[in-house]
């Protein structure tokens, strides 16, 4: 019971949190803008994220590859100094 109760406080300072940095951002925020954002710069914008995007992924799966491989390599050799026969 103390479990669920304590779940449900934890639950309910997460939601006031929530309100509170969203009613924060509600006063942070300008009524208005009054600013001009030229037509293709989304296009710029668009083309920038799919290459960081990409790029990202790229990076990561280089990363892991080489990760894989370096986690093989240490399970082999771990395994040949461990488990040899003993003669």
């Amino acid at each position: 019971m103390l479990e669920q109760d304590r779940l449900k406080f934890l639950f309910a300072r997460r939601i006031a949190a929530v309100f509170a940095l969203l009613g924060l951002a509600q006063i942070a925020a300008p009524a208005s803008a009054h600013a001009y954002v030229d037509p293709g710069t989304s296009g710029l914008m668009a083309q920038f994220l799919y290459v960081l995007f990409y790029g990202l992924l790229a990076v990561f799966a280089y990363f892991f590859r080489s990760l894989k491989s370096r986690v093989a390599a240490l399970k082999d050799f771990l395994a040949k100094v461990l488990f040899r026969s003993r003669s």
